[in-house]
């Protein structure tokens, strides 16, 4: 079966790659798939701050 997260695979291995994690353990091991799925978000922030020049919070984690 492929992945959901085919398409990012040549523009964005690492998201790519944390995606198709997530995928593994959906049925294996929930817990772990949902670290996979914030750290997905987390990395997905990022990407974007970075893309449009923004600057980070001072308090920068993922919940603020």
């Amino acid at each position: 079966m492929d992945s959901n997260f085919f398409f990012l695979k040549d523009e964005f291995p690492i998201l790519f790659n944390i995606g198709v994690s997530a995928e593994n353990y959906l049925h294996r091991g929930p817990v772990y798939c949902l670290s996979k799925l914030r750290l997905f978000g987390e990395k997905l922030t990022q990407l974007l701050f970075e893309e449009h020049a923004l600057e980070f919070p001072l308090d920068n984690s993922f919940h603020n």
